[in-house]
């Protein structure tokens, strides 16, 4: 049987392994070897009363313990369930043992195992890729990957470890033998300062040899999550191209941040292989967290299209018995299923700047499934089923008795996973706990701390928040009221404010949205000097004067703003007009970058660190209808950008024509524009009357889209 064969014939049973001949007889040799002393310790397990079989049952791993496949039409009602009992997903995760009687010989064998980059992640003997011998080396067919099957048909993907130093020649070796593709690569090159795989391709326009294989890279082209590459591979006198395709948003053991750039990469993947005969070869670093996530969305959304079903538990457990910690962490495995559901009823949602206008006017349209609603608020449906509310344990700190007074609102509390922990001690009964929470920026360093207003009793925990944070920018959305007196934590005379901290107001500058402060903080022979913001103008939030006055004080906070330290942001409740100005702030931030903005994913990205965030459809479309006045007005700048433009070429051509002959100087005419070209140029002629044209197209278009929604009072001035 040659390496490529069939793995089912590479059972547990190794006395009955068919082996590939090797030159002299000499592989055979060492192999016996190697398989007779992995028995040999099975044996000695097992005159010890360990039996692997008995072991697993007793964890209540068996066989039969299954759950079944969900219809496409139940999984968003199946996911809820999950959600709302914490326990369910703890549950299923605890049923997905690691197959441990699974025998993983030639990983273990001395000359192979520096090939491992891990030495707990090793490939299982039945569903390693073998690859073929060199020479008479015995050890050569080795490398750390493993087939795993589709629903469709075995080996339709290789899961493999990011190549260390030793086995790259190796990873390169089974791209060919195995005639891969594509590849996709799930990790960076380095992550928190430890190296994660070594690089095995070339700079563009480089090549690197791997003994007999040549890669050269003709074209890479990076993008904000990902990076693609165009390999080409040398061998002898052949030549095969292959595609690399680099996912680079995504954390060790972690998940991705936005679910939909994960499922329009894996997609456009697909939708780039001509020919799926050949494996899909998938790596991380170990080659099984985000390996396992990635192969397991892979298969699921290709099964649910065909036959209208997903069924991850299985998949994953299937995984497991071919490559051991196959998709590696709980919140991995509850990712598959959020990614899932977002696959099935949502859609793809970012919009490219230059489209923005049109796409939310036909977002104002009524839909077409149900003529009660509009695609927006379809929109916003979809959010609230794929945004679930935590479980009742997931904010047990903030019910705390000693806690429960420091809350303006006993419904508004943060997830215990991603509050700020106050770490300055204050008083004999100050705990670490304020009601606040880290929210991450679109920017990866950016991080953002939402809260509430201060209550009189919390002033000093507002400090601390403060100091133990390193905050040097405030933004403060709400209004002040007479009852809110004892909770100004910039008043240096209030008395809530208890020692060792201090804090007054070093500088202030008034306007007539709002107000500019510099506060100075201290703490001991500390001192810390803070910008602070409060916008006074929150109010009439469906007009173009609110629109344009907010995103004016988001550029004078943002042009203020220095260092990598949290910006920290409250309203009242922390939640409602902070979450739409993080939500906008976050907008901006992409549209910058991207030059396309993703409102949905923002806010779905927000409401898993804050649960409350964005809970009202007005503030969905509140921050839609900013966006696209600032879409309006950058059209609008542009429009008459280019009219100007048109009438200093026509000043141009109205200038003095001096004619000479000779020496002779002449008198000046005066030259009419359109009379010249009327009388010179028919082609001209005809050209302007286009361009005319064009212009009040466009002046008619700018008209019709500035028009926000039934509920804004817009005026248009005839450009």
């Amino acid at each position: 049987m040659d390496a490529a064969g069939s793995q089912e014939t590479q059972v547990l049973d190794f006395k009955h392994r068919e082996e590939e001949p090797s030159p002299g007889g000499q592989g055979d040799e060492q192999r016996k070897e190697d398989v007779a002393e992995v028995e040999e310790m099975k044996r000695e397990d097992e005159s010890k009363g360990f039996n692997h079989q008995e072991d697993m049952e007793s964890c209540g791993h068996t066989e039969e313990a299954t759950i079944g496949p969900v219809s496409v039409e139940e999984f968003a009602d199946h996911v809820k369930i999950m959600k709302d009992d914490s326990t369910t997903f703890d549950d299923e995760w605890a049923r997905l043992y690691d197959h441990r009687y699974k025998l993983q010989t030639f990983a273990m064998m001395e000359a192979n195992f520096k090939k491992n980059r891990y030495k707990n992640i090793l490939p299982y003997d039945h569903a390693r890729v073998i690859l073929d011998l060199i020479g008479d080396d015995p050890h050569s067919d080795y490398v750390n990957a493993s087939y795993i099957q589709s629903f469709t048909k075995e080996n339709t993907y290789i899961a493999s470890q990011g190549p260390n130093v030793t086995s790259i020649a190796d990873f390169w070796r089974m791209v060919w033998q195995k005639e891969v593709e594509t590849i996709i690569m799930a990790t960076n090159l380095v992550d928190k300062g430890k190296i994660k795989c070594e690089k095995y391709w070339p700079d563009q326009g480089e090549e690197m040899y791997f003994e007999d294989i040549v890669v050269t890279c003709e074209a890479e082209v990076h993008g904000i999550h990902d990076a693609r590459r165009s390999l080409v591979l040398h061998k002898d006198e052949e030549v095969r191209c292959l595609d690399h395709f680099h996912f680079t948003r995504w954390p060790d053991k972690g998940v991705p941040r936005n679910v939909s750039v994960l499922l329009r990469f894996i997609q456009e993947v697909n939708q780039s292989r001509d020919d799926k005969s050949t494996p899909l070869l998938v790596h991380c670093s170990a080659g099984v967290g985000r390996t396992g996530v990635v192969i397991a969305l892979d298969n699921e959304m290709q099964r649910a299209k065909q036959t209208g079903f997903v069924d991850i538990f299985n998949f994953v457990r299937a995984m497991r018995q071919r490559r051991p910690q196959m998709v590696q962490t709980p919140e991995q495995y509850e990712f598959i299923h959020d990614a899932m559901l977002e696959f099935l009823v949502g859609h793809d949602t970012m919009i490219p700047r230059d489209r923005f206008i049109e796409h939310f006017a036909d977002l104002r349209t009524k839909s077409d499934q149900d003529v009660t609603l509009t695609k927006l608020d379809q929109e916003f449906e979809i959010m609230n089923k794929v945004c679930h509310e935590p479980p009742m344990d997931a904010t047990n700190v903030g019910k705390l008795e000693e806690n429960a007074s420091k809350n303006r609102y006993q419904n508004v509390l943060p997830r215990d996973t991603h509050r700020p922990l106050l770490i300055s001690f204050s008083t004999d009964t100050s705990t670490q706990y304020i009601n606040a929470t880290f929210c991450q920026g679109y920017k990866d360093r950016e991080k953002i701390i939402t809260t509430q207003m201060p209550l009189s009793q919390t002033v000093t925990d507002f400090l601390r928040l403060i100091y133990d944070y390193r905050i040097s920018t405030i933004v403060m959305l709400n209004d002040l009221s007479k009852e809110d007196a004892s909770s100004i934590y910039w008043d240096e005379a209030n008395p809530n404010i208890k020692q060792p901290f201090s804090m007054n107001v070093l500088d202030t500058v008034e306007s007539e949205h709002w107000t500019e402060r510099t506060l100075e903080l201290k703490h001991r022979k500390n001192t810390r000097i803070i910008q602070h913001f409060q916008f006074l103008s929150w109010k009439e939030v469906d007009s173009v004067d609110f629109y344009q006055t907010l995103l004016d004080f988001m550029n004078n906070v943002t042009s203020q703003q220095g260092g990598d330290s949290p910006v920290l942001v409250h309203c009242l409740n922390g939640v409602g007009r902070t979450g739409v100005f993080c939500v906008v702030k976050m907008c901006l931030d992409q549209l910058e970058v991207e030059d396309a903005v993703d409102v949905f994913q923002i806010v779905k990205a927000l409401r898993h660190d804050n649960f409350q965030m964005i809970q009202s459809l007005e503030d969905y479309k509140l921050c839609y209808r900013i966006l696209n006045h600032l879409m309006a007005m950058s059209q609008e700048n542009t429009l008459q950008s280019t009219q100007e433009f048109d009438m200093e070429k026509d000043d141009g051509l109205s200038e003095s024509v001096s004619t000479r002959t000779g020496d002779e100087e002449c008198e000046d005419v005066e030259i009419d524009p359109i009379e010249y070209y009327a009388h010179n140029d028919d082609d001209i002629q005809d050209e302007d009357a286009d361009s005319k044209e064009g212009l009040h197209d466009l002046e008619k278009s700018l008209t019709r889209d500035l028009h926000l929604s039934e509920f804004d009072e817009v005026t248009i001035t005839k450009l």
